[in-house]
């Protein structure tokens, strides 16, 4: 048995040796993409850490192009990573810590025996994603701001959630732009006890649309939880996943994470839902480059 931060699924090890042994090569390029287009595009790393993540990429995509894992490659970007993170641990994005995890587990991965390499790939992704879903069920749950509406209300009022639905209406995205300004303005002033903006609700009824917009991320993260903890190689796991991930675009245009969420479900798909792991690669791609772009 090889050395791996998870006990094998015997789920996956069942059916887990598909493709003859196959070293994962596919994963770890598209993974590779997928941190290449954040390390492009972030503000998170300072010049030493990028530097370490591009030459960690760089030796990934050699290996992928010679048809081989390189685990020492994921190795090396898991550092660059994990500098930057040392460098702004409170700035980083969310993604960027699972992108060092990911790059981590990766490595450990692609270091075991051929024939494990796969099943430990699939392995190790499905359980990041375990731990992406219950974190963020259980953060939401013990955030007040977040379960009374407040945090999201404020989000759609200034355009940091749901705006490219409210984009269409003309109303909606002139009332964004007061509040952007006032709150901008309340910014930049000399604080005063007990001092407030108001702001416009850019939508009827704004309290009750941000606590159903919450109920219903809520519920979707608790769902994938249960799903891909008892459930992982399910058909049904790997459609919500992917909804998650279309549903997210829509409302919020967080691109490298909805990135990040399909080179991982992509990573732990088993190879008989091959449609489903060509949409995940799919959508990793068109988000990346969004992002870049």
């Amino acid at each position: 048995m090889s050395w791996t931060p998870f006990l094998p699924d015997p789920r996956y090890a069942a059916r887990g040796r598909e493709g003859g042994g196959g070293v994962a090569v596919r994963e770890s390029v598209a993974l590779a993409f997928v941190c290449a287009a954040y390390v492009a595009t972030t503000v998170g790393f300072g010049d030493p850490a990028r530097a370490v993540a591009w030459v960690g990429l760089g030796i990934v995509m050699f290996a992928g192009a010679a048809g081989r894992g390189g685990w020492q490659g994921w190795a090396v970007v898991a550092a660059g990573l994990a500098l930057g993170i040392a460098g702004r641990p409170l700035a980083v994005a969310n993604h960027h810590y699972v992108l060092t995890w990911a790059s981590l587990a990766l490595a450990l991965a692609l270091s075991a025996p051929v024939d494990e390499r796969r099943t430990l790939v699939r392995h190790n992704a499905r359980w990041l994603l375990v731990a992406i879903m219950g974190f963020a069920t259980v953060h939401k749950l013990i955030s007040g701001p977040f379960m009374d509406g407040s945090f999201l209300g404020f989000g759609i009022a200034t355009g940091a959630f749901a705006e490219p639905l409210l984009q269409f209406c003309s109303s909606c995205v002139e009332a964004i732009g007061r509040n952007v300004a006032a709150v901008g303005e309340f910014r930049t002033t000399v604080p005063e006890a007990g001092a407030a903006v108001t702001l416009i609700d850019p939508v009827p009824n704004l309290p009750a649309v941000a606590r159903a917009f919450g109920l219903a991320t809520l519920l979707v993260e608790a769902v994938l939880f249960v799903l891909f903890l008892f459930v992982p190689r399910a058909r049904v796991t790997h459609l919500l996943l992917l909804a998650f991930a279309a549903g997210l675009g829509v409302i919020r245009q967080e691109l490298t994470f909805i990135s990040v969420v399909a080179v991982l479900g992509y990573m732990c798909c088993p190879a008989e839902h091959a449609r489903l792991r060509w949409a995940y690669l799919a959508a990793a791609v068109a988000f990346s480059g969004l992002a870049i772009y």
